[in-house]
């Protein structure tokens, strides 16, 4: 089965910890937040927060400057009050990474190797030429929007009784050694805000932004 997004992230996220046990001698658990899952695209982290990942895979046309302009004024409306509730925040993600280049190119030129190959057509080596011309002028580029959506979304009074349910549900749950992660922080009224603000960030993108997510 493949591994979902969360999957990957805590994986990620689980061997980069290792290698920090190994240099810093202390163990994985002091350097992670992230606890467990809810569902295939929100991960819980230690105080009960929630946190999601959007990716912006990158714009399918020209965007003009007064264009762009009235892209982020859109936004800006559109996600201002998201913004401005206690309780949301948006975190910006950017990965470059030059050296995957070549594979990168790689996987671009695939479909016209095929083609060759179909067609009889012996373009491997102009092929091999463009790919290594491309991957010296280009990197791999990545960039998510990152939904937080904390405890504080909620009343206080609110917030205290579901710090006391999750605190009981933890002691209900199985025995954990002390470097181990409990599972049962999950509050369903924060799943449900975060579910909503998720909806809002995608609606925004669709109509305001020529972007693939």
């Amino acid at each position: 089965m493949l591994a979902t997004l969360p999957e990957k992230i805590l994986g990620f996220f689980h061997d980069l910890f290792v290698e920090l046990d190994a240099l810093c001698g202390k163990p994985a658990t002091d350097y992670c937040r992230l606890e467990s899952t809810a569902g295939k695209n929100v991960i819980i982290a230690d105080d009960g927060s929630l946190l999601s990942l959007i990716e912006i895979k990158g714009c399918l046309q020209l965007v003009g400057k007064s264009e762009f302009a009235d892209i982020v004024s859109g936004l800006t409306t559109n996600l201002a009050s998201l913004i401005k509730r206690q309780g949301h925040r948006l975190q910006i993600v950017f990965h470059y990474d030059p050296e995957q280049a070549l594979a990168q190119a790689a996987e671009y030129m695939r479909p016209s190797r095929i083609s060759g190959t179909n067609t009889g057509l012996d373009c491997n080596a102009v092929l091999d030429n463009w790919q290594e011309t491309l991957a010296q002028y280009t990197a791999v580029e990545r960039c998510w929007l990152v939904l937080w959506t904390t405890p504080n979304i909620l009343p206080q009074a609110e917030r205290k009784a579901q710090q006391k349910a999750a605190a009981k549900r933890i002691r209900k749950g199985p025995l954990v050694s002390k470097d181990g992660q409990p599972v049962g922080r999950l509050s369903g009224q924060i799943l449900y805000s975060h579910h909503g603000a998720l909806e809002t960030i995608r609606a925004a993108l669709a109509n305001d932004w020529p972007a693939r997510t």
